[in-house]
């Protein structure tokens, strides 16, 4: 069994996540709240509790209880043992005030757990602070162990056994930026889930898919080597009222890592050429090498500024050795083709 506490200040953003439906089901609230409650709610009625105590910086206390993997235990046991955790650790304790708290069971990992998020500062106004948490919360997992009979988890066992990391990370940026995190990490998978699921199945074209992400706001940057020859992952950012927010593909969910990409999209060898142009900060490389780069059959006219129109199939459907006439906007044309000119005479008259 692993515990994990940390703090913060601002109880919206970690109840949107950890009351996902998605995630799991709730167990359980010692607040007097209706079937249905919202996280907007919870998270009204358990900030209340700051004005008791006004010098609290960081009000909110969050727990992750993590069991070993594929251990066997029903919600009825799952509440107990969150309550017991709480109890043990300090709260509700006799001759104190009451805290208010919001207990929700994950299933969505191999290891069952539970996340608790309490408000720090009790009925009374007193702010709960143990020192040397980290001792404390060892002895009560040790001891709940052996309560319930789980497997104790030694320090090699640790990292196997814990809730996953980027769940973690994400749960504490989203309570260090409250609602701006879930509204723009939402925004983003909005807009990029319909590319990513655009040929029912099918992978797309790499380069169609970073035109696409493009047309909508978002940026890609990867996670490469120094010379630029192999991706280890992916970071898709937007503007929010003149700033740029980012996120890594792990933070956005597991079907936005780089290998979940890849299942989605075709990544060929020339694309990492691109890929090097996006990393230099070129972003008209999306478009502009793209057409330079293929020749045409027939005497297609088409400007630079139309290639956000051009879509693979119209691509792959007209190229050939033929010349084309490429028009740069301003007019002007060239000629394309693998053939010398002849050079002129002079002319007599």
């Amino acid at each position: 069994m692993i515990a994990k506490v940390s703090k913060g200040s601002g109880f919206l953003g970690i109840l949107q996540y950890v009351m996902k439906e998605e995630k799991g089901q709730f167990l359980s609230t010692n607040l007097n709240i209706n079937k249905g409650i919202l996280p907007s709610e919870f998270a009204k009625r358990i900030a209340s509790f700051k004005d008791l105590n006004p010098r609290v910086k960081k009000p909110v206390f969050h727990v992750a209880i993590s069991l070993e993997k594929d251990a066997k235990i029903d919600d009825r046991t799952f509440n107990k043992l969150g309550n017991e955790f709480m109890n043990m650790y300090g709260f509700n304790a006799p001759g104190k005030g009451e805290t208010p708290f919001v207990m929700v069971r994950h299933t969505d990992t191999d290891n069952p757990h539970i996340h608790i998020v309490a408000s720090r500062i009790d009925s009374l106004g007193y702010a709960y602070n143990p020192s040397n948490d980290y001792k404390l919360i060892n002895e009560i997992s040790r001891k709940l162990e052996k309560e319930y009979g789980f497997k104790i988890v030694t320090t090699e066992q640790k990292k196997e056994k814990e809730i996953p990391r980027n769940e973690l990370k994400m749960a504490e940026r989203i309570r260090n930026e409250g609602g701006r995190y879930i509204n723009n990490r939402k925004k983003l998978i909005d807009n990029i889930k319909p590319i990513l699921e655009s040929k029912e199945g099918k992978k797309i074209d790499f380069r169609f898919f970073i035109r696409e992400l493009n047309k909508k706001g978002i940026a890609v940057q990867f996670n490469t080597d120094k010379e630029v020859t192999r991706i280890n992952g992916i970071s898709f950012s937007h503007n929010y009222k003149g700033k740029e927010i980012k996120y890594k593909g792990s933070a956005l969910g597991k079907g936005y890592t780089w290998s979940a990409v890849l299942n989605r999209v075709e990544f060929k060898s020339e694309d990492m050429n691109l890929v090097k142009e996006i990393q230099n900060g070129n972003k008209d490389a999306i478009y502009s090498r793209e057409l330079l780069n293929f020749s045409m059959s027939k005497n297609y006219d088409i400007t630079i500024s139309q290639a956000e129109s051009v879509d693979n199939s119209t691509i792959v459907d007209i190229v050939s050795t033929k010349p084309a006439k490429i028009r740069f906007g301003s007019g002007q044309y060239r000629e394309e083709n693998n053939k010398k000119k002849k050079k002129r005479g002079p002319k007599l008259f």
